[in-house]
């Protein structure tokens, strides 16, 4: 397990890693990361939810900041809506583990994010 927190981290990180001495992740700075969202095909890119990503964090769409807030860490963070309103759909994720990480990454930036579960 502790072993695929830092392959996740490694993925996660879109530019060289700082040193041992500095978190990657803190309350000022995001990974950045693009493609929880998005698919690539050849020359297309397609984004929304990936139906083999079960595993969502969202962040109920509070106030218009809300997805741009998202967004500083997750570009292709996107408004989706459900019966219980609209929310912002961080990233889909195949395994529950890894969508936790970055409901608590973004929630270390403030949001109210979560993870669900779409069968």
């Amino acid at each position: 397990m502790r072993t695929s927190f830092f392959v996740f981290l490694f993925f996660l990180a879109s530019r060289p890693l700082p040193s041992l001495a500095q978190p990657i992740f803190s309350a000022n700075r995001c990974p950045q990361r693009e493609g929880y969202n998005t698919i690539r095909r050849g020359d297309v890119v397609i984004v929304g939810r990936r139906p083999e990503a079960r595993y969502v964090v969202v962040v109920p769409l509070e106030t218009p900041q809300t997805l741009r807030q998202i967004r500083a860490c997750i570009p292709d963070a996107f408004v989706a809506q459900s019966s219980l309103g609209s929310y912002v759909h961080a990233g889909g994720f195949v395994d529950r583990f890894t969508a936790e990480t970055v409901a608590q990454l973004l929630q270390s930036r403030g949001a109210d994010a979560r993870v669900v579960y779409f069968p």
